[in-house]
């Protein structure tokens, strides 16, 4: 508020004309005389005084003209009034949306200072903290974010109903509350299975019954009985079952090395993963005839590895920095797998230049070295490598092992994940 009402000017050329107008009488050039307020000119330098409509209390001074242009027909706060009404207002603010501000006026400067607040619809949630700058923006309480998010998303029982329908999947939970509950369903094609469990968000992803998906992996994966029969004789093995159904089913088998022990055997691991007689295996795990010879493939592994950046490179951007299972992005901590195992490129490339795997690196020339890097890289260039989030990628050597890996292998897994059948086992992963 204005609170000068006259003010001393001095007579000059340049005022004259204007002064003499309102009916002030000229004297000479440079006296002075007492004008009011509201006479001066626009453009007036004169210094005139202010007091806060708030506190009645803080004055301040500047020219006339400072005054037109930024007070005239406004209220004028000092800068503590000016705080606290701005502290009161984003007080207020706060109790519109339901919190409660917890921070007093001492903590509050401008909207980059951070404020306690606690939601009353979360109270057991304690003190947040938020910049208010970011709560001028529609930012708050990330419980109730996360409810909104749930909400907006949320579909209704009839809706899941219809989608479980779709699927040819019966639907037993007569309530419906979030995608990660876990609904009761019998399916049509396998009622004598009985009661499932499966969450609504893994339904909208594709998965279903279990058994469904077991058949759709056999179908995808089955070999007629005649192959199957001569991979075993491939390993000089006697394949005893008449039948074969999927490649789940252990089938029963003599090794000709050791015709008194008949044995048991998926044909996923004797095909995919190379595995076989235990007793043939058994003597193979000591010294360097054993190809987890740490001396040799371990040691050779390790040193070709440290080639792979730019391989690790064209993974990620090849899988667009996502999983390839879970489709989630990486945060920067996403992991690449070889779809082929670094063990069996670097049998290949042995076998291929006939040289003879060395106990360690120093046992190898620089040229063999040399050699041994750019095939190993000409070989796993071949095939990108896939994006996994390292629990995913945990999970997958936690149920095929480490070593003699295959793309066959990850497309199993890919299907039995997908089906639902290691939802249980996700968090064991780690």
């Amino acid at each position: 508020m204005l609170i000068t009402k006259n003010v001393k000017v001095k007579w000059c050329k340049q005022n004259r004309e204007h002064y003499e107008k309102l009916g002030y009488k000229f004297t000479k050039y440079l006296d002075s005389f007492v004008v009011k307020i509201e006479d001066l000119t626009s453009q007036s330098h004169v210094e005139v005084e202010m007091i806060c409509d708030n506190c009645n209390k803080t004055k301040m001074t500047l020219p006339y003209r400072e005054y037109l242009k930024r007070y005239k027909d406004k209220t004028y706060f000092c800068n503590n009034c000016k705080k606290e009404i701005k502290f009161n207002d984003l007080k207020q603010r706060f109790e519109n949306k339901g919190y409660i501000l917890v921070s007093d006026i001492s903590e509050y400067e401008n909207v980059f200072s951070y404020v306690n607040y606690i939601c009353k619809k979360h109270k057991e949630k304690g003190v947040m903290k938020i910049l208010v700058n970011s709560f001028n923006n529609g930012s708050g309480c990330k419980y109730c974010g996360i409810e909104k998010m749930i909400n907006k998303n949320k579909k209704s029982y009839e809706e899941v109903k219809e989608l479980f329908k779709s699927k040819n999947l019966i639907l037993l939970t007569d309530n419906y509350e979030s995608a990660n509950q876990l609904l009761k369903f019998i399916c049509e094609n396998h009622k004598d299975k009985g009661v499932q469990k499966i969450r609504y968000r893994a339904v909208a992803d594709g998965q279903g019954c279990k058994y469904c998906g077991y058949e759709r992996i056999s179908n995808k994966m089955k070999h007629n009985y005649d192959f199957v029969k001569s991979e075993f004789e491939k390993r000089n093995y006697i394949l005893l079952d008449k039948e074969y159904r999927w490649t789940k089913n252990k089938l029963k088998y003599i090794c000709k090395k050791h015709p008194n022990k008949i044995q048991e055997i998926e044909f996923r691991a004797l095909y995919n993963q190379n595995q076989g007689c235990k007793f043939c295996a058994l003597e193979k795990v000591s010294g360097e005839n054993s190809v987890h010879w740490k001396g040799g493939i371990s040691s050779l592994s390790a040193y070709l590895r440290t080639f792979l950046n730019d391989w690790k490179m064209e993974s990620f951007k090849k899988c667009d920095y996502k999983c390839v299972i879970t489709g989630k992005k990486s945060n920067g901590d996403f992991e690449v797998h070889h779809l082929l195992s670094v063990d069996l490129i670097i049998q290949k490339i042995l076998s291929e230049i006939n040289m003879e795997l060395k106990p360690k690196i120093s046992d190898y020339s620089k040229d063999e070295l040399k050699i041994l890097k750019n095939l190993f890289t000409k070989e796993n260039n071949k095939l990108h490598g896939v994006v996994l989030d390292p629990k995913i990628h945990r999970l997958y050597h936690k149920i095929y092992g480490y070593g003699n890996n295959t793309p066959e292998q990850f497309e199993e897994f890919k299907e039995r994940y997908k089906n639902g059948e290691f939802d249980d086992l996700i968090g064991e992963a780690v």
